[in-house]
């Protein structure tokens, strides 16, 4: 079987920026174990397969693998699927426009919006498919042994906490830039916190992030047991992280937009934008943005 498949770099308008990301437009046929392998083959932190949407009111079924397993929902999967299919309808089996598609996924549906700059595709929005949620906090002395950095130097404040919407993820405040820069992955530590914190759909993944920065935020996403020691820009988690901090922002009702830097520690610099909405002092809508850049296509053999 010949497969054709497309690659992206996504929150980045440069090729060689962003994270990389790998399409199959024409998944039909293929079983989650053909797809897994495929994933586990290109080794990208996900791959997305696209295929007939169970409604005809979708645009599309977006399947999405790690080296290591199936992910109910991902930030720049979505964005770069968005991306490509606005620009490929063709390979849209199900409801289309220039302006919405709607992605079945394993966490529901996905509201995709593409980002236009005068007639050109730039990139895509897309809106979270779960509300925000926290669930179990992480004790720092934890956190402190997968980064290896001593704990005196996470912000006590805010104690780190799994939260989501629509893919859960630990997140830790660090005190400074310095000290991101400074976060190893133990993988290790890894394994025996995914022991004895596990928690939702995927293995333990740990977003560390300095919120003194100028006016960005900078980011770092570890998850060694999915496969992907660092990852160059985490939508889904940057969406988490937007929603975390609006709510602990005193606007009752309103708009706050976030500007989130990723990926400069592996050299592949991205840039992800995240808009929450909250009413009567509750997030309702979380919404993740950013460019892409197309970089190959080519034909995979099975």
């Amino acid at each position: 079987m010949d497969l054709k498949f497309y690659t992206l770099d996504v929150f980045s308008d440069k090729v060689f920026g962003g994270n990389p990301l790998a399409i199959f437009p024409e998944a039909d046929l293929l079983s989650d174990d053909i797809m897994q392998s495929i994933a586990s083959e290109i080794n990208y932190s996900e791959t997305v397969f696209i295929q007939k949407p169970i409604s005809e009111k979708n645009s599309a079924k977006v399947k999405i693998f790690t080296p290591k397993n199936e992910l109910p929902f991902a930030g720049h999967p979505n964005v770069g699927a968005g991306y490509f299919l606005i620009q490929h309808p063709q390979f849209i089996q199900g409801y289309y426009s220039k302006e919405k598609m709607i992605f079945e996924e394993l966490a529901g549906l996905v509201y995709v919006s593409p980002l236009y700059a005068g007639q050109n595709v730039t990139g895509a929005e897309i809106e979270a498919p779960s509300k925000f949620n926290t669930s179990i906090s992480i004790p720092s002395s934890v956190i402190s042994r997968c980064i290896e950095i001593d704990e005196k130097f996470l912000v006590s404040a805010d104690p780190p906490v799994v939260a989501g919407v629509g893919l859960d993820f630990v997140i830790a405040e660090v005190e400074s830039y310095e000290i991101l820069k400074k976060a190893r992955c133990n993988i290790s530590a890894f394994e025996e916190t995914d022991k004895d914190y596990s928690y939702g759909d995927d293995f333990f993944s740990l977003m560390i992030f300095a919120n003194n920065v100028g006016k960005n935020i900078v980011a770092r996403v570890f998850a060694p047991l999915s496969g992907i020691v660092e990852d160059a820009a985490t939508g889904s988690a940057c969406g988490a992280l937007g929603a975390l901090l609006a709510s602990r922002n005193n606007l009752q009702t309103g708009k706050i937009d976030f500007d989130i830097d990723q990926g400069e520690s592996i050299g592949r610099p991205s840039y992800i934008n995240v808009s929450v909405i909250k009413e009567q002092g509750e997030v309702i809508k979380t919404s993740i943005s950013g460019k892409c850049v197309l970089v190959s296509e080519g034909t995979f053999f099975i």
